[in-house]
């Protein structure tokens, strides 16, 4: 009994939260609020967290919350990918995962990083946070994944099209 009850106080599961442009924040925007409710979240319930946060935008300033415990932070910069056969294949209909990057032009970027987590532990969860990072783990049929969104998300891109032509 004792020896059981000391392994399970030594073991974490693990999570891989994945975002882009976003930290989760105690005092931000409601996105930053809600992403950090996510993340104490599973540190009520003892996992080990990894916060995979990939800054896109030149203006993003990586900020990791350093008192959190069991809370890893890496920031990576993503590659930017924009080949013709993915806009063919974007345009064409044609061959999803090309298509998919096309749209989403962090997507291999993201997807190498959750394919390594995967290979190093097959049984950690990995959630996305919006669609920009969530269709990093489609065809990764041994991930097990989680979306986050607040939105549903065509009603997300209708609102944030609408802001961008107000601009």
């Amino acid at each position: 009994g004792i020896f059981i009850s000391r392994m399970l106080d030594n073991y974490h599961p693990v999570v891989h939260m994945y975002m882009q442009d976003w930290l989760p924040a105690k005092d931000g925007t409601g996105t930053n609020n809600r992403i950090y409710s996510n993340l104490r979240a599973y540190l009520d319930l003892a996992y080990k967290v990894e916060v995979v946060c990939f800054g896109r935008k030149t203006d993003f300033e990586f900020e990791p919350i350093d008192e959190m415990e069991n809370v890893q932070w890496t920031f990576i910069k993503p590659q930017v990918s924009d080949g013709l056969l993915d806009r063919i294949s974007y345009l064409s209909n044609f061959g999803e995962e090309r298509a998919l990057d096309y749209r989403f032009k962090t997507r291999k970027s993201i997807r190498n990083e959750v394919a390594t987590r995967i290979r190093q532990n097959p049984k950690a969860l990995h959630h996305f946070e919006y669609l920009g990072t969530a269709c990093a783990f489609i065809g990764l049929s041994q991930c097990r994944a989680i979306w986050s969104m607040h939105d549903l998300e065509s009603k997300f891109a209708d609102a944030h099209k609408q802001i961008r032509s107000e601009i």
